[in-house]
């Protein structure tokens, strides 16, 4: 049997090891992909240690959102062909109950789950190896020609496509339309920064919501040439806050939409209820960060305003389709184009190194890859 290196993460006390793994044999509904390069993000550490509180199935591979070059594809397969490049997505979706998922190589079920069946399965391993197994529907093609000869982008500036397709996919649920104001808070991380840039895509305006002021700067130094771009810097006082997000709003009337990626730490903070306070009637929020607890919500504002409110989890198959769509045609543009660099490049044997790197490179603006 063939066989490739992997990093293979047995525990919670110890980082992932470099091992000699069987290349798994192509079946029905499944490819094997070469991987070229794969996103490691500052939360990496996290998920390792389990800090980040995702059930995992050890030992497993770890690793999410991958570029790579199909190798083998299984006979039931009408689109995919070996040696297309594609992008991976990451999230698995039971084909019997699609209510079932997973995130592979990251975030399985609880034990005795069918989520943890997924996991502990066919979908146990991610991206952080030379190959990897995914589902037919986990692939999307990309215009090799188009993207890497003529447009002239690298593989691993095509990682952005990760961030990107999350914020196009919570933009959408709250249909955010051209000439809308949209507010993003927080809006200086690592998924929120390409949701200031995405919105933009769309046509929108954006108010860009912070306590950092430093990186607001960039994020203005970047898109403020676009003339839809303003920023906002929290102070932590909701009538405050709720007032400067307001008045940047046009003829200060507040906007049609919202988007939240609020991060764990921001549990306590009041800036969700300023936001939801500066949209104007029949505004729109979609919530896609990553609290575990309870916020605080103005209800009778809500009420009275007809404010919608949504959650957005992971992205469906026409969400990718689209942002390819968008990238390939040009709207949407990536690497240095977009403002963002590669902070650095590393193979699986440097796999602390670039975890540290991550690290040091949070925010938007900066990607690291492993280059498997």
């Amino acid at each position: 049997m063939a066989q490739h290196k992997a990093l293979v993460l047995s525990s919670h006390t110890e980082l992932p090891k470099l091992t000699t793994v069987p290349t798994p044999e192509v079946q029905p509904g499944q490819a094997i992909v070469r991987i070229l390069a794969v996103r490691i993000s500052k939360d990496t550490r996290g998920l390792i240690t389990g800090k980040v509180p995702f059930p995992l199935s050890f030992p497993l591979t770890p690793g999410s959102c991958a570029i790579g070059r199909v190798a083998a594809v299984g006979p039931d397969a009408v689109s995919l062909k070996p040696g297309q490049l594609v992008y991976l997505d990451h999230f698995i979706k039971a084909r019997d109950d699609p209510s079932i998922n997973i995130l592979m190589g990251m975030c399985g079920g609880q034990p005795g789950t069918p989520a943890a069946k997924l996991m502990d399965g066919e979908w146990r391993n991610g991206y952080f190896a030379q190959y990897a197994k995914v589902p037919l529907e986990n692939a999307f093609p990309l215009d090799e020609q188009l993207l890497i000869s003529d447009l002239g982008y690298s593989i691993p500036d095509l990682i952005s496509l990760c961030s990107l397709v999350l914020t196009l996919s919570g933009l959408s649920e709250i249909n955010v339309q051209p000439g809308e104001t949209v507010i993003v808070a927080p809006a200086t991380g690592g998924f929120s920064g390409m949701g200031v840039a995405m919105a933009l895509a769309l046509g929108a305006r954006v108010i860009a919501v912070s306590r950092n002021e430093t990186a607001l700067k960039e994020l203005k130094n970047f898109h403020g040439k676009t003339g839809r771009f303003t920023s906002v810097v929290l102070k932590g006082d909701v009538e405050a806050d709720t007032k400067a997000i307001k008045d940047a709003s046009p003829q200060g009337k507040g906007s049609q939409a919202y988007i939240d990626w609020s991060p764990p730490a921001a549990a306590l903070s009041t800036h969700i209820t300023s936001c939801i306070l500066a949209l104007g009637a029949g505004g729109r929020a979609v919530f896609m960060g990553a609290i575990f607890s309870n916020v605080s919500i103005p209800y009778s504002y809500v009420m009275y305003n007809n404010i919608q409110i949504k959650g957005r989890y992971m992205s469906e198959r026409h969400s990718f389709e689209q942002l390819i769509r968008m990238i390939e045609s040009g709207i949407m543009p990536l690497g240095e184009k977009l403002g963002v660099k590669v902070a650095g490049e590393f193979g699986l044997d440097q796999f602390g190194q670039a975890m540290t790197t991550a690290e040091q490179n949070p925010g938007w603006s900066r990607i690291v890859v492993l280059t498997p």
